[in-house]
């Protein structure tokens, strides 16, 4: 029988929601901290750091937020459902999890509308689908990711247990992940789109394991307490705009959001190759995720908005998967009312802002 991922912290969590509950009346709540599940903020990551700080999108909305990078999704629901966060970009599986424990987090933007999440094996490996992964090891950044459900999973839709016929393997981000593949502790990694598009900057090369199974689910939501939303929805929509609005400047100008996020996250440029080569390579990472964001057809398709249809297979993925059991908890676990307050900017104003300094 599977253990959740989340444990028992949640349900201590649950017990002092009442902690940071009350009766306030809706108004907005400026000083704000926003969480990313991961402590490579990659270029990939820049609609939701480094144009936040230059030219500062939330900013501009009146917003004072301060950035939380942490590894894994169960600190991040930990921190929201204590209060000492308010918002956080999560896997769905994080949140169904949650609301699984009793946690009233709720979906409220949908950051990236597709999967951010795959697994990969070397291009050279004769893993051709999920069945092939039978008696493999899998490796994944930390067993709090959303990888870790994901591939869960994949291997679930191939028929397989994921729980007897596979093993699974922590193998952290970045050179440490690549050098268990090369070494051949795994035999394929469970990552997200930047991860992989970093990955292969650094000369490697990866074939997707692909199944029918995945190609519906969502990919990154941008999640609040139930009860915040009720209260600060201003908040919450200020917040959500700035990312819609970081997602099209980032778009427009690639080549001066990667130099900017290099200045403020010096960590993520890389160590060696020429400018052009690692502009090259950060470029890779950032359209990797922004090929996921982007609805070519906005504004008629809003930024954010999340589908039942989507919303409901990946409900019942993740009942498949053993991810979660009980159905009538998701209910409720998303919502569209502030879609459209969100989509409430001017695009040609947005490209028009400038970076300090320039």
């Amino acid at each position: 029988m599977r253990t959740s991922t989340f444990g028992g912290a949640l349900a201590i969590i649950v017990v002092c929601l009442s902690c940071v509950t009350g009766s306030a009346q809706a108004q907005i709540k400026r000083d704000v901290t926003f969480i990313v599940t991961t402590t490579e903020v990659t270029p990939g990551h820049a609609t939701l750091s480094s144009l936040q700080q230059n030219p500062g999108f939330w900013k501009r909305e009146g917003l004072n937020v301060h950035f939380l990078a942490i590894e894994g999704s169960t600190p991040a629901v930990q921190q929201l459902a204590s209060g000492t966060a308010d918002f956080a970009s999560v896997a769905p599986a994080v949140l169904l999890t949650a609301r699984e424990h009793g946690v009233p987090l709720q979906a409220f933007y949908c950051i990236v509308k597709k999967s951010i999440f795959r697994v990969v094996v070397p291009a050279g490996s004769p893993i051709q689908h999920p069945t092939d992964l039978k008696g493999k090891t899998i490796g994944v950044p930390s067993l709090g990711s959303g990888t870790y459900p994901f591939a869960r999973l994949l291997i679930s839709s191939a028929g397989l247990d994921p729980d007897k016929d596979v093993k699974w393997l922590a193998v952290g981000v970045g050179p440490q992940a690549a050098l268990a593949l090369d070494r051949g502790q795994i035999q394929a990694l469970s990552l997200w789109d930047t991860m992989q598009a970093a990955l292969e900057g650094r000369g490697m090369k990866f074939r997707i394991v692909a199944s029918p199974a995945v190609d519906n689910l969502i990919g990154q939501l941008l999640v609040a307490r139930k009860e915040f939303l009720e209260q600060h929805p201003e908040t919450a929509i200020a917040i959500a705009r700035g990312i819609a609005e970081a997602t099209i400047y980032a778009a427009a100008y690639p080549e001066a959001t990667i130099q900017n996020h290099w200045k403020l996250f010096p960590q993520s440029e890389a160590q060696k190759g020429t400018l052009a080569e690692k502009l090259q390579d950060a470029k890779r990472q950032l359209n990797a995720r922004l090929d996921l964001m982007i609805d070519d057809d906005w504004p008629r398709i809003p930024f954010g908005e999340i589908t039942p249809t989507n919303w409901s297979a990946t409900v019942d993925a993740a009942i498949k998967d053993g991810t979660i059991k009980n159905r009538e908890r998701m209910d409720g676990g998303y919502t569209n009312r502030l879609i459209k307050q969100i989509n409430e900017f001017d695009k040609a104003e947005v490209l028009q802002v400038k970076f300090s300094g320039d």
